[in-house]
């Protein structure tokens, strides 16, 4: 299984205040372990919400709210994809980590999941572009709703618009990456700073995360018009800018050169 680890924003990280270099240093310790045994996949962040937009669409009706954004704690500061083969598994692993926040781990829902063919999934994603010189990556963080938390699974045409979508960010060479979760039903949020681990389903469903697409853009306002195109009738697109390593203190990328290459 793959699991979706979710490290939440504070006040330092929407100020633009980079974390103590000892913690660079050991989550780029934790980062190689994970890599050279194949529990981490991949992992990023993004930048202050200031720099994000939310792409909101009602009944068919599409409006942009800049940011920054009010509720720091309900915000993605960044993110890790881990492989094992329980939730259970997951959150032994995220209690490791070397932070005093409340991580979310989600459940990845995977090509089969959707009866789909694994190896065209494999495909594609092997298929993914770099990124293009002068272009920046962003991730479209699409909120979920009462129907996705519900384990339902979405229409033939829901699927089918998605897949037109993707396809139309593949053809542009815009797509670098992308997934969806299971309901929170099948995730669990667990605190660092006392251990304590709560069992999803969550409340709010548009509070939390349905899944993401990792795309390249030349600039925030070409990534908004994706995510503005996306096949959604009623919900939320978040748009985020991810760090690149050269955005990061010459010491933690050091730090992360060292310990996360793979």
């Amino acid at each position: 299984m793959r699991f979706f680890s979710i490290v939440p924003s504070d006040a330092n990280s929407e100020a633009g205040i980079m974390p103590d270099p000892s913690i660079f240093a050991d989550m780029a310790k934790l980062a190689e372990e994970g890599f050279r045994n194949g529990t981490l996949l991949a992992q990023d962040g993004v930048k202050p919400s200031a720099e994000g937009a939310r792409v909101k669409f009602d009944a068919g009706k599409v409006r942009v709210v800049d940011g920054p954004f009010a509720e720091s704690k309900e915000l993605v500061a960044g993110w890790a994809i881990l492989r094992f083969p329980t939730l259970d598994a997951a959150i032994a692993e995220a209690k490791r980590l070397p932070m005093k926040c409340e991580i979310e781990i989600r459940q990845i829902v995977e090509a089969e999941d959707l009866g789909a063919d694994p190896a065209s999934e494999a495909a594609m994603r092997a298929a993914m572009p770099p990124v293009a010189p002068g272009m920046h990556r962003y991730v479209l963080f699409l909120k979920s709703s009462p129907e996705a938390e519900s384990g339902a699974m979405p229409s033939n045409d829901i699927i089918e618009a998605m897949n037109r979508y993707n396809a139309e960010l593949v053809a542009a060479k815009a797509m670098l990456g992308g997934e969806g979760f299971h309901g929170t039903a099948k995730g669990a949020r667990v605190d660092l700073a006392t251990g304590k681990v709560t069992k999803g389903p969550f409340g709010d469903p548009r509070k939390v995360l349905a899944g993401y697409w990792m795309i390249q853009a030349a600039s925030l306002a070409d990534a908004i018009a994706w995510a503005k195109k996306a096949p959604i009738k009623d919900g939320e697109i978040e748009v985020r800018t991810v760090f690149e390593l050269a955005d990061f203190p010459a010491e933690a990328s050091r730090h992360f050169a060292q310990h996360t290459a793979h």
